[in-house]
């Protein structure tokens, strides 16, 4: 047996996890399920999926949280690519700029 909480405009879910593109999204329809597995918060319009405390919050802070910590890691992540392709253009006789 699964347990279904509605959600409401008076108890939103925040979805963070487009948000490096598409900003957090605030939602006040859908059903948030505890089905035994991980939690998840179900859109009713579309019928997407997210996992709670991943994908999605109930609490606007901690989805802002999500955001910064997507956000640094994705600034990590391309620091390093930038540092791969200056090490190939060395490589290759090229001059790297700062």
């Amino acid at each position: 047996m699964s347990d279904r909480t509605p959600v409401t405009p008076e108890r939103p879910v925040w979805v963070t996890k487009y948000a490096l593109s598409a900003g957090i999204q605030r939602h006040d329809d859908g059903l948030i399920v505890a089905d035994g597995t991980a939690p998840y918060f179900r859109l009713h319009k579309f019928g997407g999926y997210f996992i709670l405390g991943r994908d999605a919050f109930v609490s606007e802070a901690e989805a802002r949280a999500d955001v910064v910590r997507r956000a640094e890691a994705k600034i990590k992540s391309i620091e390093k690519q930038v540092r791969k392709l200056r090490a190939l253009i060395a490589s290759n006789g090229g001059e790297v700029t700062p």
